[in-house]
């Protein structure tokens, strides 16, 4: 009978240490509509998503571009205390009409961060690894060659495996038609170089 208890209560700890370290790698394509670190119907990383206001700020760099431009996504959280353990973001129309992530995230990514295919190849990112004490990430964003309109830039942080924030949003952010200049597209990248760098202007 001992034994017997025994063998559940290891079988218990070992269920629960696998449960809440799921993912270190990314989140899984599963993860593309409702973006919760874990399925939704299990309450995902072993908690329930935070119901407070995410510590952490998005901001886009420049606020709108022309086709064929790109944007620079950065989020960073609102103190050194508030850092990044883990991340999905991607692209969505504005107005919410579609669950689906648009555009792509440039092959420029930071240490421990991959792209994760949803409704197409880049249209997200997500982290690779855990990103340890990371309290700012930058990315750098191109929308489809012939899209216009609106969009809203749609991320998920976990702080650590208990504590996460999902579906948080940025302001709308906007594409008009027009011929982007090289300068204009090669300016998230110049900025993102220039920020690593430490250099300010």
């Amino acid at each position: 009978m001992t034994c017997h208890i025994l063998l559940i209560a290891i079988l218990v700890v070992v269920s629960k240490s696998v449960y809440v370290e799921c993912y270190p790698s990314g989140a899984p394509i599963g993860a593309c509509t409702e973006m919760t670190p874990n399925p939704a119907s299990s309450g995902g990383h072993g908690a329930t998503p935070q119901n407070s206001t995410a510590p952490y700020t998005i901001t886009m760099v420049p606020t709108s571009i022309k086709t064929g431009q790109s944007v620079t996504v950065t989020i960073a959280g609102n103190s050194n205390a508030d850092t990044m353990q883990g991340m999905l973001v991607q692209a969505r129309a504005a107005d919410g009409s579609s669950n689906s992530a648009v555009g792509t995230f440039s092959d420029t990514l930071p240490p421990n961060v991959t792209h994760l295919t949803c409704t197409t190849a880049k249209a997200a990112v997500t982290h690779s690894a855990r990103l340890g004490n990371l309290t700012t990430i930058s990315l750098i964003w191109t929308p489809a060659s012939t899209s216009t309109g609106n969009v809203k830039f749609w991320y998920t942080v976990v702080k650590d495996v208990p504590t996460f924030w999902v579906k948080q949003t940025s302001g709308t952010f906007s594409i008009t038609s027009g011929s982007a200049m090289v300068m204009g597209s090669l300016m998230p990248m110049i900025l993102m170089m220039m920020t690593a760098l430490r250099i300010t202007v």
